[in-house]
């Protein structure tokens, strides 16, 4: 109690705080402070609830051997739970906690609801600082508390059917990834049997450039990387806008030896813009560019690759459009 009425008394300075600075940098900042003290006091006033108790030692399915509160404190920093009744009266149990998304820091908060008189639950919505995440992205998060965790090697005897389906998918977090400030990033291709060369960095004497460097001829390609719709993560000179990064990867869709060249251009939370290219060795020969544009499209936050399949998640309520690569071009599912 008295642990609780600390909170109380330092939610109620924070509130005088924004009265008083008039920054409105500085009132934003105090904001999210008072909104996380609220989480502490709504954490601290429910944490012997039956239904958030239920949770945190309990287990999900497909990893019986972890309890969830553990696996969770132990991915995520500064972790806390709380309970709420829903205005639908569902009962929910919410988690908040930070993390790297994309190798960003994000505050992710994820629900559980509860069914009562069950004695059972299921994960509820997503969001990474207030933007609601899609169900892929909510799966590939699971799998990165618990795969990439300590405890899978010390408690799960069988695993190896998940990670080999973990190491198949290819999100945005796969690929190489450039921003403003750094070095040219150089990484391997492979076309037609070569080891060639994709490179990000800045060009000159503006923009950015995105190229793949043959390396027996000495030359550099540019992937052209051009909006298809009303919007772009360009400004008027070719920049990227604020917030977005560069990412580029090789990818044998058809399983031919040869990479297709996959570039992204993503803000890790709402917009996603992405090309795919191949590669065709005869307009090599006759000095053309041999990176042929053969895909474009927009998505929320990420893309996914497995084998011949580019996944592409949107909106918030965990929609999907899945394209197969055949015969050259990408047929919708």
């Amino acid at each position: 109690m008295l642990e609780l009425k600390r909170l109380i008394l330092g939610s109620l300075v924070i509130g005088s705080m924004l009265l008083t600075v008039g920054c409105e940098e500085a009132k934003e900042t105090a904001q999210k402070v008072a909104n996380d003290v609220e989480e502490k006091i709504q954490a601290e006033a429910t944490k012997d609830n039956e239904f958030l108790l239920s949770v945190k030692g309990g287990q999900l399915n497909s990893y019986p051997d972890i309890i969830i509160e553990e696996a969770f404190n132990s991915f995520f920093s500064s972790p806390t739970w709380k309970y709420f009744e829903a205005e639908t009266g569902e009962h929910v149990v919410e988690f908040t906690g930070y993390c790297f998304y994309m190798e960003k820091k994000v505050k992710a908060k994820l629900q559980f609801l509860v069914v009562e008189g069950v004695d059972s639950f299921e994960i509820g919505a997503l969001e990474f600082n207030d933007v609601p995440q899609n169900e892929l992205t909510k799966i590939e998060l699971i799998k990165a508390i618990y795969e990439d965790n300590v405890f899978t090697n010390e408690d799960v005897t069988d695993t190896s059917v998940n990670n080999t389906e973990s190491e198949s998918l290819i999100s945005l977090q796969n690929f190489e990834r450039w921003n403003y400030g750094e070095p040219d990033k150089t990484f391997p291709v492979f076309l037609d049997g070569a080891q060639e060369s994709i490179v990000l960095g800045l060009d000159t004497p503006n923009g950015i450039k995105a190229q793949v460097h043959i390396n027996s001829i000495n030359t550099a390609f540019n992937l052209a990387l051009d909006s298809e719709s009303d919007y772009s993560p360009f400004d008027e000179f070719g920049e990227l806008l604020p917030g977005f990064e560069l990412y580029a990867t090789g990818h044998d869709f058809d399983s031919d030896g040869t990479d297709e060249v996959v570039v992204a251009i993503s803000d890790g939370l709402v917009e996603t813009y992405y090309w795919v290219f191949s590669y065709n060795f005869v307009a090599l020969e006759y000095g053309d560019n041999p990176l042929e544009p053969v895909f474009y499209g927009e998505a929320q936050s990420d893309i996914i690759l497995e084998g011949n399949t580019l996944t592409v998640p949107y909106g918030s309520q965990g929609l999907f459009d899945s394209y197969i690569y055949s015969n050259g071009e990408f047929i919708m599912q």
